[in-house]
């Protein structure tokens, strides 16, 4: 837990100061191949403990047989909420580092160079579910970094 002393105010003041400096390219690609691979990791995780929990209890998983409909309905919205909810609580939780940001040292601050909160948090995940967001970042800031304010800087050289 922080304290609000005058010394732990400077202290941060000039942490933040030095984390202005803009994430490059490669290290935001990097964030994405590496928050990629846990998401899928986190989905497989999860999956397995929903089905060990669904046969435990001997639920009726008809639902789930790939060939119909509701079962390809379900995959897509589950899949967009564990989207959303894997970077709201990574980048939430941990005020602006997801898994791929801690590797490559970077973190998401708002455009003021404050700390993002949870709720700039959630809506930078939302604005990632917007359709051919992604290709966004080839042309410069990221959709989900222009409408949230916010940015992804290094806070280590």
């Amino acid at each position: 837990m922080e304290s609000n002393t005058p010394a732990t105010d400077l202290l941060n003041d000039v942490e933040l100061e030095l984390e202005q400096e803009p994430a490059g390219t490669g290290q935001r690609f990097t964030n994405f191949i590496i928050d990629t691979i846990a998401l899928y990791a986190s989905s497989y995780i999860l999956g397995i403990l929903l089905g060990i929990v669904l046969m435990a209890g001997n639920h009726d998983t008809s639902f789930l047989v790939r060939d119909s409909g509701m079962s390809q309905l379900i995959d897509f919205f589950s899949g967009f909420l564990l989207y959303a909810l894997f970077y709201s609580i990574a980048e939430g939780l941990t005020r602006g580092r997801s898994p791929g940001k801690y590797v490559t040292g970077t973190r998401v601050i708002r455009e003021d160079g404050s700390r993002i909160s949870f709720k700039d948090a959630l809506m930078r995940s939302l604005s990632r579910l917007v359709p051919f967001e992604a290709f966004s970042a080839l042309g410069g800031t990221p959709w989900h970094d222009t409408w949230t304010n916010t940015k992804v800087v290094k806070i280590r050289k």
